[in-house]
């Protein structure tokens, strides 16, 4: 157990630890403009619903509270469960709808917001809107929003050089299982790290919730700048970096999205999580031929190959573990004490939980009632949660050798019950005299419509 092959192993298992560190080093929390100097800007908010009907209103109505300047567009992939009608129900003058019909529906969720994004552009065209002014935001269908998010966003879009704001995200019942405790420390721990180094090395990427996109960044990528990539997210985010775009990550404001409880479901996400990082291998070649700095590149390069390689490392991993486990079986005793001989134990807990202190100061710090001692509980905890990845990732090899790509929908769970109280009024998406209600779908471009399209755009009036 001590060879030299296995302490090599072990040496190539510490990368990631190390790797975190250093992130953390290079972390600085970085500050916008100040906020007088903020540009105007409306922010349209794009929710692609599958199924939703438990969670959808009460996001519509986190979403429309952050101000007059929001614009919440409900993009209905076919739902059978009255989603559409939920939020048709509601009657706010700034929440639209868009339908999405057979055979145009449930084809992905990049797809999806591909629909909502022609949308966006045809109210901005037909209703004069100068598209510099646009952010187009993405959230899930079951996201709460801080109040302060809109102000800290268009801070940070008063820099022309910025393409995209992503902010953190936290996990809104993370007091109900460890499961979701475990993906808590996993986004505001974990991750808040390595978006924070990467804010200075340049090379900050995007979440399916929480991404702020300036319109004009969208308009360069095509009339489908979501790709139909398991991660479309992480896609998206890699070629706006390829187009020159900076990405910023504010750790000030956070979206609450529900975790998972359930083992299986969580095994499916991050399967889907890891079969998409394979399919991002693609932009490889363009990263590289891009202007970014090298820093950056270096730092892409790791990102999206290091899951792959720490998968090959888990095959000498899992056979030393069934090698234990049958040496224990046979001479108990010896394999105790060749187990706790030498230096095999530390090497062990250090390939394991050597960021484990970095990880558990993050969260304290994100979530400071916890205290510090729990925090490093959980943080040891979270070493463990990780090996879900090796399942997942070698399940996401298996579906990305046979070609299965498909989307697999995340159940949802009420958490709490919806209010009733808003108004109901009617208004053009962007505040101008335009009567525009209705658009084209996808393969139309930015064109206008009419009622007899397939899928529509409705103002809720």
């Amino acid at each position: 157990m001590t060879s030299p092959a296995w302490l090599a192993v072990l040496a190539v298992g510490l990368v990631g630890p190390i790797y975190a560190i250093a992130m953390a080093l290079v972390f600085r929390p970085r500050a916008p403009r100040r906020p007088d100097q903020r540009a105007p800007v409306t922010v349209v908010c794009l929710v692609p619903c599958l199924d939703e009907g438990l969670v959808v209103v009460q996001t519509v109505r986190s979403l429309v509270s952050l101000g007059p300047d929001v614009r919440v567009l409900v993009i209905d992939d076919a739902s059978t469960d009255g989603t559409a009608e939920m939020v048709e129900s509601l009657g706010h003058p700034r929440v639209f709808l868009y339908r999405r019909h057979a055979p145009n529906a449930r084809t992905g969720k990049g797809d999806a917001l591909n629909a909502g994004y022609g949308a966006v552009n045809a109210a901005v065209s037909a209703e004069g809107i100068d598209p510099q002014s646009v952010v187009v935001a993405v959230f899930d269908a079951d996201s709460e929003v801080d109040g302060a998010t809109l102000d800290a966003v268009k801070a940070w879009f008063s820099d022309p050089q910025i393409g995209a704001v992503q902010i953190a995200v936290r996990i809104s019942n993370r007091f109900r299982s460890w499961l979701a405790r475990m993906q808590d420390v996993e986004f505001a721990g974990y991750a808040r790290i390595f978006q924070g180094g990467r804010n200075y090395i340049g090379s900050t990427g995007l979440g399916g919730n929480g991404q702020f996109t300036r319109l004009v960044a969208l308009r360069e990528l095509g009339a489908a700048p979501w790709s139909d990539c398991l991660t479309e997210d992480l896609d998206l985010g890699l070629r706006m970096g390829i187009n020159g775009w900076r990405s910023v990550f504010d750790e000030t404001v956070a979206v609450h999205q529900q975790g998972l409880h359930d083992g299986r479901r969580l095994l499916r996400q991050r399967t889907r999580w890891f079969q998409g990082h394979l399919q991002c291998w693609s932009s490889l070649p363009a990263i590289w031929r891009s202007g970014q700095r090298l820093r950056a590149k270096v730092d892409l390069t790791i990102h999206l190959l290091f899951p792959a390689a720490m998968l090959l490392i888990s095959i000498p991993i899992l056979a030393a573990a069934a090698a234990m486990f049958r040496s224990f079986a046979l001479e108990p005793s010896a394999s105790a004490a060749a187990m706790t001989a030498g230096p095999i134990v530390p090497w062990w807990y250090l390939a394991g939980f050597l960021a484990t202190p970095l990880i558990a100061t993050a969260y304290w710090r994100t979530e400071p009632e916890i205290g510090f001692w729990k925090g490093l509980v959980a943080a040891h905890a979270y070493g463990l949660f990780t090996w879900v990845w090796f399942f997942a990732g070698w399940r996401a090899v298996y579906r990305h050798a046979l070609g299965r790509a498909g989307w697999a929908k995340t159940v949802r769970t009420q958490e709490a019950p919806a209010d009733d109280s808003d108004e109901i009024g009617p208004g053009p998406m962007f505040g101008s005299k335009s009567n525009v209600v209705v658009f084209r779908d996808r393969e139309s471009g930015y064109g206008e419509s009419t009622p007899e399209d397939d899928d529509e755009t409705r103002r809720i009036a």
